[in-house]
């Protein structure tokens, strides 16, 4: 992307939609041709960081920030500021290594290699199984936990501590499905986008470049629909940890409490109309009581996991369907789909 191109805000909004949209959906495609139906369709329900706000949000987020890009960031003059990303960048992809997965969730059956496909089947029905049990309240997530170790370690002809973990990054492309290797892609390129939506606040602070309460509204957008990415991803790890919060799910209610602290501090520097204002504040708020109820006592979701578990692809498809044209309908309010005009980007 350049100067060039950042005339042409439709243009922009297009591509980078579609890139992030593309990348969810590689994701979507890799477990339904891994894993078999109706399993596959129940494994993304319940994955909604890879399919609600992989496939919905964040590509929207994406979009609005590309038209919020000034020109100037490409001036040669800010190659310091440059460096930086790069090194930040860098540092981001260290950090999301398969090195840093010292613990957490037992790995889901379909990331790891499985010598057949009736050996992967076994693995998510022994899955669904120690899940239901954990539902109606026959065994503890505990139980359930080692249970599901022991079945998939026998299915895969592996042991159990490799369900739990890949040991370093030779083992985890030794033993990593194609899904696996899809999540690490998709992880890093969100993680990248993430990064460089602050780092483009720092710049526009520290550059002193000229704000108008468009970009105000859009860049402030963009950071609520980053923050959906932690109710996703505490209930997907919920769910993988056989509905309980291991020792490294704790740390995101913390990040989630730090994003919505964060949200209210964007408000008080960006001072938005009213109505985003309320919004703002509703999603701060959700944002940090599902971290705390994430720390408390997660077992209060097993509602919501009860609904999702027993979720048809129908019901699913409504609820991604709504929460798509409610983004069209915000995202139009700060960009007009049909009107490519080169002065947008200076509104």
């Amino acid at each position: 992307m350049d100067r060039k191109m950042l005339q042409k805000p439709r243009k922009v909004f297009v591509i980078s939609v579609s890139a992030y949209f593309g990348l969810a959906l590689c994701y979507v495609f890799s477990v339904i041709a891994t894993v078999p139906y109706p399993e596959s369709i129940r494994a993304l329900i319940n994955q909604p960081n890879h399919s609600l706000f992989a496939l919905i949000v964040l590509p929207w987020a994406a979009g609005l920030f590309a038209i919020s890009i000034k020109p100037e960031i490409f001036s040669k003059k800010y190659i310091f500021g440059h460096t930086i990303l790069l090194i930040i960048l860098s540092i981001i992809l260290l950090l999301i290594n398969a090195d840093a997965q010292e613990k957490g969730p037992p790995h889901l059956p379909f990331q790891l290699q499985h010598p057949n496909r009736n050996a992967l089947q076994k693995s998510v029905q022994c899955a669904e199984t120690q899940r239901r049990n954990v539902l109606d309240d026959k065994i503890k997530p505990e139980a359930a936990i080692s249970g599901y170790k022991k079945c998939v370690a026998a299915n895969l002809g592996i042991t159990e501590s490799d369900v739990q973990r890949f040991n370093g990054t030779a083992d985890f492309l030794a033993r990593g499905s194609v899904v696996a290797y899809v999540d690490y892609i998709y992880t890093a390129s969100a993680a990248m986008f993430g990064t460089l939506y602050f780092w483009y606040l720092f710049f526009l602070r520290f550059s002193r470049q000229s704000i108008t309460p468009q970009m105000k509204d859009q860049l402030l957008l963009v950071y609520m629909f980053l923050l959906v990415w932690v109710p996703t991803r505490i209930y997907s790890i919920w769910h993988e940890s056989f509905f309980s919060i291991p020792d490294v799910g704790h740390s995101l209610p913390v990040v989630g409490f730090a994003g919505a602290s964060s949200l209210v501090l964007l408000l008080l520097i960006f001072r938005p109309g009213p109505i985003m204002i309320v919004v703002s504040v509703t999603q701060a708020v959700l944002s940090s009581a599902v971290g705390i109820i994430g720390i408390i006592n997660p077992s209060y979701f097993r509602l919501l996991g009860t609904i999702f578990n027993d979720m048809n692809i129908y019901s699913f498809l409504a609820i991604e369907l709504a929460a798509l044209l409610t983004l069209m309908a915000i995202v139009s309010q700060y960009f007009d789909f049909f009107n490519d005009n080169e002065n947008q980007n200076s509104l």
